[in-house]
This record gives structure tokens, C-alpha cells and sequence, in this order.
């Protein structure tokens, strides 16, 4: 990576604790090997340890692509809700050792769990269980001292959530939602996927009455689903090109999102084709495959391989990430992750475009087999 920086300074015994200041409490997790080297079996990770061995940099180029060049590199915010035109985003090391980011434009900053909750809306548990799954670490137990808070698993997907949901469903087959059928229609996508996926129309608070903590701009609703085919979480996808951000996520409180999310299919057999982003999962599904999406890039980890493993079958998977930065760091690190485990391969596509793209413009991509990876599962 292209930036300047210090050494990183040796982290003391006293330092150990939460130096992510404001959002979340001290404390240790308990981690089996393979955890960070050099320490024995059963030993502690603490917060401070997943910072220190999350390069800052990097993520945020997982997160909005690289920095412009020169002394000084500068990412554009990873705010879900800033639209940074011109980056403003710079990295500097606290007096801690701590590596720290902010935006310059919008006011946003923090440490590497910033960043993540900022990009996602997940909650501060679930941004550290995310940087410990990508550095490597394994939590088994939570540690004592940390406030009790629901696993990802426990938090449900709301009541409220879920009406929102199906209420939604249920606007885009009105003439209401006619404008956003269309829109759907001329992505590629049909109404038999729409309807089995429930994806929806949101006309808009004004029209459409929801709980607090739902998204407030209207769009397109995509729903994510778990392996079993039952809603876990759902994002409202804005169709006013005047809009800052894509995507608004609802609060933690109305459902964990999830690290991979399915969709519904009629499909049995073939490879499993991993997008990144829910739309290109549908695209996989109406164009005749089996489809799974990462809801972002970054959360391309261990984890996530060990589950696509057991998920893809005798034909193995096919990663179909965006062709931008952060879409092919997350195709290689996947592919590594995957190495003789499945077999693997990637889907070409043009450069700076996605599935969906690529599919309803009718570019011809052939999967290709991987050059790191084409075993058969064991």
C-alpha cells in the first residue's frame, strides 16, 4: 500500500483494552489458535490486538476502492450516507499506535470498527467479530467484561422490519409501483424472481407509514434471506440519482445483516455463483443459477469460505465479484480461502462493472477456471 506511516509501536500489557473510544466498552475475547501468533492456546485477544493487526489502508480500499496518489493518499468516505465526490480521506497513528481515519468533508472518523459500522450500519459487536474473522481469529466465548449484547444469530429480524417488508412486496405489484417494476424489468430481472423474493416497492415515509429505525428514503426493497428461505434482514435501494449513497440499512435492532445472504430459488443443481451485492444474486438466479451475495465486499473471511464450502456441492462456486478494487480484493482473498477445498472459478467481467451490468447489456463472460484453485471437494 502507497501510504506513509510510522512503524507500528509494540502494544504494552497496559495498553490491552478498547482504545475505540466511544462506541463500545473494554474488554478481552477469548480466541482459539490460529489467533494471533506468538501467543499460546486459550490466551486472550483484545480489542487493541484486532486493531493492531487490521491494516487501515487496506480495509478501506476493501471498503471504497484506492486512494488517490501522491504524500499524502486520500479514500473517499466509507459512510454509507456520504456521497464523497471528491475523497477525503486520510489515515494518521495516534499517540497509542492506534491507526485512526477521517473524512475532511463529512466530519466521519474513528478506527477500523468505525469504518466497518459506518459502511454497513452493523452494530460495534458485529464490526469486531467481522475484523476478527478477516485477521484470522476465531472467537469462541465472549469476555467477561464486555456489556452482554445479542450475537448476530439472536438478533431477529423485527416484526416490524418484516411488515415493512411484505407491505413493500405488495406496492410493487400496484400501479404505484409501476415505475419501480420497471426499473427491475430493464435489469434483467423477471417477475416470477420478484415475487418469490419479495422484492419490493417503499414510496416513501410520507406514503408508507414504518418503525422508527427502518429506512426514511423510498427505493426499491431487496430482502436477504437465510439458507433456509426465511427473511433475515432487508435494504432499501435508492432510485433518485440525486440520492447520497445507493443503499439505507435499517438499525441494528431490526436485524443483524448478514455476512452472506441467500436467495430464493428453484434451482437444485450447479455451481454456486458469489456476488457481491443482493441485486447480482438475483440477476445469478434469474439467469438459471444458484446464487449467494456477500452484502459487502469486505466481508470476504474465513468464515464465509468454510460456509460456501458446504454450500457449493461437486460443482463448486463461481465468484462474481464487482470488477472494481475492492471487488477483486475480495475475489483473491476468497480464492485463497478456497484453495483445494472446491472448485473455483471467476466470472470475467469489463472493467468497472458488476453482474447485473454485464448481464443486461448482454457482454458475453465465460467462467474461467481459477489459476489458484481447481480441486474437486474433499
Amino acid at each position: 500500500m502507497a501510504h506513509a506511516m510510522h512503524p507500528r509501536p509494540p502494544s504494552p500489557a497496559a495498553a490491552r483494552g478498547c482504545t475505540h473510544t466511544g462506541r463500545c466498552t473494554e474488554g478481552e475475547v477469548v480466541v482459539e489458535q490460529p489467533g494471533l501468533p506468538h501467543r499460546p492456546r486459550g490466551t486472550t485477544v483484545t480489542i487493541r490486538d484486532v486493531l493492531d493487526r487490521t491494516d487501515l489502508a487496506e480495509l478501506m480500499t476493501e471498503l471504497v476502492g484506492p486512494p488517490t496518489p501522491g504524500r499524502l493518499p486520500r479514500w473517499r468516505c466509507c459512510h454509507r450516507d456520504h456521497a464523497d465526490e471528491h475523497p477525503s480521506v486520510t489515515i494518521v497513528r495516534d499517540r497509542s499506535g492506534t491507526e485512526r481515519w477521517r473524512c475532511w468533508s463529512g466530519g466521519h472518523g474513528g478506527t477500523a470498527i468505525d469504518a466497518v459500522i459506518d459502511a454497513s450500519g452493523c452494530s460495534v459487536g458485529e464490526a469486531v467479530t467481522r475484523l476478527e474473522h478477516r485477521i484470522g481469529a476465531t472467537r469462541v466465548a465472549a469476555a467477561r467484561t464486555l456489556a452482554p449484547r445479542p450475537s448476530p444469530s439472536e438478533r431477529r429480524f423485527s416484526v416490524a422490519a418484516r411488515d415493512y417488508l411484505n407491505r413493500c412486496a405488495d406496492l410493487l405489484r400496484t400501479p404505484a409501483g409501476d415505475g419501480a417494476r420497471d426499473w427491475l424489468r430493464r435489469r434483467g430481472l423477471t417477475d416470477e424472481v420478484l415475487a418469490d423474493n419479495l422484492v419490493g416497492f417503499d414510496p416513501g415515509p410520507r406514503t408508507l407509514a414504518r418503525a422508527e429505525g427502518l429506512p426514511t428514503r423510498g427505493g426499491v426493497t431487496y430482502p436477504s434471506f437465510d439458507r433456509h428461505g426465511e427473511p433475515v434482514y432487508v435494504q432499501t435501494r435508492h432510485l433518485d440519482p440525486g440520492a447520497r449513497g445507493k443503499y439505507t440499512n435499517p438499525i441494528a435492532a431490526h436485524g443483524a445483516q448478514p455476512l452472506l445472504a441467500h436467495v430464493r430459488t428453484r434451482i437444485d443443481g450447479g455451481p454456486l455463483v458469489v456476488t457481491e451485492g443482493i441485486a447480482d444474486a438475483l440477476t445469478a438466479t434469474t439467469a438459471g443459477l444458484r446464487g449467494v451475495a456477500l452484502l459487502s465486499a469486505a466481508s470476504a473471511n474465513p468464515a464465509i469460505a468454510n460456509e460456501l464450502v458446504a454450500l457449493a456441492g461437486v460443482d463448486g462456486v463461481v465468484l462474481a465479484f464487482d470488477n472494481d478494487p475492492a471487488g477483486r480484493a475480495a475475489r483473491r482473498r476468497l480464492t485463497d480461502q478456497l484453495d483445494g477445498r472446491t472448485t473455483v472459478r471467476t466470472l470475467r467481467l469489463p472493467d468497472g462493472h458488476d453482474l447485473t451490468d454485464t448481464y443486461r447489456r448482454n457482454t458475453t463472460c465465460t467462467p474461467a477456471p481459477s489459476t489458484s484453485s481447481t480441486n474437486s471437494l474433499a
